[in-house]
């Protein structure tokens, strides 16, 4: 009897230490897969948070180019806006002299030479003289010294865009033509005003004045 009862405790005693041991196993197995579990979820989070970071910081760089780019543009169309009242202001007060100009004797004389000057350049051949329509009352005036220096093989002709003064002349059996319009004049100091004082901007329409030397059509 005693034997059996020795048995019986020693049975329990292992049992219980083995219990005791698949305890601590599955308590220290616990804890690893919780550690791991952890550590994953921390790096998914670290991961997470980098992205975020990037991205915002990503957006912040995107916002802070596009305010940039807007300050830019808005310096470009304010300096564009002044370059354009200054020319303005210039070219008008050189307009209003003109015009002042135009109505003095001294711009008969101006308007001959200027014929005359072009009509030497061209050579020989069949001309036509184109004027202002507000300056054709001059033709009659000029035709007889024009007579005298290249012959009469020239008319006078109003020329429908506006010259603003001076003459365009075209040999006609040549094909060539002398733009010495006062507007031709008025174009190619503007690109050299814009282009001496640092304010150059394309025009349309502006050629140099060496270039008035062209063909016809």
């Amino acid at each position: 009897m005693l034997q059996d009862e020795e048995k019986l405790i020693r049975f329990s005693s292992t049992v219980m230490m083995e219990a005791t041991q698949r305890r601590q196993q599955l308590l220290e197995e616990s804890t690893k897969h919780k550690e791991k579990t952890l550590k994953e979820k921390e790096l998914i989070y670290l991961e997470q948070a980098y992205e975020i970071i990037q991205s915002a910081r990503k957006k912040a760089s995107i916002e802070k180019q596009e305010m940039i780019s807007r300050a830019m543009n808005e310096q470009r169309n304010q300096l564009f806006q002044k370059r354009q009242e200054i020319v303005q202001r210039v070219f008008d007060n050189a307009i209003a002299q003109i015009r002042t100009f135009k109505k003095t004797q001294g711009y008969k004389q101006f308007l001959s030479d200027k014929i005359q000057k072009a009509c030497e350049m061209l050579g020989k051949g069949e001309y036509i003289i184109y004027l202002d329509k507000c300056d054709m009352h001059l033709a009659s005036k000029l035709e007889n010294k024009i007579y005298e220096c290249i012959g009469k093989n020239v008319i006078f002709m109003a020329d429908e865009s506006n010259l603003m003064g001076g003459c365009r002349v075209l040999n006609k059996t040549e094909k060539l033509v002398v733009d010495f319009s006062l507007r031709q004049s008025i174009e190619h100091h503007k690109e050299q005003f814009l282009e001496n004082s640092k304010l150059f901007i394309d025009l349309e329409g502006c050629s140099d004045c060496d270039s008035s030397r062209r063909r016809g059509k």
